[in-house]
């Protein structure tokens, strides 16, 4: 499975929200072949801050992601990004989450290696 490593700019949206749970960036970039890698960054449950890459499968009007527990079965996810700051405020989120997306190049060579591995096992 072959994604475009260089189509940024035109396959991607980044949305900035704050709900109950704080302040949270999403990225969502289009893979092709009904796949779309989306980058997220909030403060998780037990306290910091954290980016992850993880892929779903549109299936109609919905998304699916399939877990691994370690190993190349599944689909990818990957934390990007851990950090403890002070106070989660909208810059803070901002500048991890846009700091994470300059990593975009190799979180899409890991998510191609990590399919290329699951097509290799089957063949």
């Amino acid at each position: 499975m072959q994604f475009n490593l260089h189509e940024r700019e035109h396959s991607m949206t980044t949305n900035y929200t704050r709900d109950r749970d704080g302040h949270r960036a999403i990225t969502v970039h289009d893979l092709g072949n009904q796949r779309e890698l989306q980058i997220t960054t909030s403060k998780s449950s037990t306290g910091p801050l954290t980016t992850r890459a993880t892929v779903y499968q549109i299936e109609g009007n919905s998304r699916r992601h399939m877990f691994s527990f370690g190993g190349i079965r599944g689909d990818f996810s990957a934390q990007v990004a851990c950090t403890f700051p002070g106070r989660v405020t909208a810059n803070v989120v901002r500048a991890q989450h846009e700091q994470c997306l300059g990593q975009l190049q190799e979180i899409l060579q890991a998510v191609q290696k990590h399919y290329e591995a699951q097509a290799a096992a089957h063949a």
